[in-house]
């Protein structure tokens, strides 16, 4: 606050314009291996098509957080690709039964055959 006031008073009627940009070695190493560890575990954990979806998710989502620490995207996207990250690795484990549970998708139901 007080940098700012003395650029404006002492500072001629010059702008000063200020960017947070996250391209640090460590921050660009750690972001890359969590996006990475989380590509893994869906890779390790195969469901049925799902995990090709929530793949598809993990690396949209890895793409937007790796954009985000390079190309200085800013903290909302760094944010919303953690999110897809995240619906990623939810829909590869439990996402559906959640959804089955709370009545957004019909529950599957087996169809008996009786036997001779």
């Amino acid at each position: 606050m007080a940098f700012s006031s003395t650029m404006l008073l002492c500072g001629e009627g010059t702008t000063m314009v200020s960017e947070r940009v996250h391209q640090s070695s460590p921050t660009i190493w750690l972001s890359a291996l969590f996006c990475a560890a989380a590509l893994a575990g869906i890779l390790l954990v195969r469901r049925d098509i799902r995990t090709f979806y929530a793949f598809l998710l993990a690396v949209t989502g890895s793409v937007m957080v790796m954009t985000s620490v390079l190309k200085a995207g800013g903290m909302p996207l760094y944010y919303a690709g953690t999110v897809v990250i995240f619906f990623g690795v939810w829909l590869n484990s439990s996402l559906i039964s959640v959804l089955k549970k709370a009545g957004i998708l019909p529950a599957s139901r087996l169809i008996r055959v009786p036997s001779k």
